[in-house]
């Protein structure tokens, strides 16, 4: 569906609860609070068309994507540039784009990863009655498709400074999930911040954190040159 979206001429979103207000703070107030913007599936309605048109329940026109973008990353958390495709959804971590899903809601627990799939250009079986199993299927098929580990920053938040692991501090004080893949998206809800990092990049900056100029990074480059990790920004 996302490349139905992503091909089509014109695309149109009809808001059936944000009424016809000519005042436009408080149209974009009700607008704010619209159920379209809870929903699973609406977000590749949002992000894949080039021309999306929104409309108000009597049928008038609020405005498009491009005009709103501003105001739709605000209330989706999508980067504007992303939306006006001045932006690569390709160049948003994996992380960033859960994070985009992670407070969203389908009434069939399959569709939290089922409408993800376009997103993160994956293809995958449809089995409704498999429960949370495809949302673990989801993030196997994207971890095939990218080196960004974003995919596993999930969860609780680790701090910055890794003084308290100096301190001989378990692990488990700060993180006690059990499973690499996040059990469903709203795992990622503290994750909106993350950005991919080039593994070089990533080793250079922990070298200069730990204040030690006698470790090197070797020939790695030549065997994954597009390995990456993680850093929030």
């Amino acid at each position: 569906m996302y490349e139905w979206y992503a091909h089509a001429q014109v695309c149109y979103a009809y808001l059936h609860d944000v009424p016809h207000i000519r005042d436009v703070r408080a149209r974009d107030l009700v607008m704010r609070r619209s159920k379209w913007f809870t929903r699973g599936w609406t977000l590749q309605e949002l992000i894949a068309p080039r021309s999306l048109l929104f409309f108000a329940q009597d049928w008038t026109m609020i405005g498009t994507k491009a005009g709103l973008a501003t105001l739709l990353e605000d209330i989706t958390g999508v980067d504007a540039d992303v939306l006006t495709f001045r932006r690569e959804l390709g160049d948003v971590s994996v992380a960033r784009r859960m994070w985009w899903a992670s407070a969203r809601k389908t009434t069939r627990i399959e569709d939290e990863a089922y409408c993800l799939m376009g997103i993160f250009g994956v293809h995958m079986a449809t089995i409704y009655g498999e429960g949370r199993r495809s949302f673990q299927r989801l993030q196997e098929e994207i971890l095939g498709r990218t080196s960004d580990q974003s995919l596993f920053a999930w969860g609780n938040v680790l701090p910055i400074r890794i003084a308290p692991f100096r301190e001989q501090m378990s692990y488990s004080n700060y993180h006690q999930d059990s499973h690499i893949f996040a059990p469903y998206p709203a795992a990622f809800a503290n994750s909106g911040n993350i950005i991919p990092v080039p593994v070089k990049v990533a080793v250079e900056n922990a070298v200069k954190a730990l204040g030690t100029t006698k470790w090197t990074l070797e020939a790695s480059q030549a065997s994954a040159p597009d390995l990456q990790t993680f850093a929030s920004a």
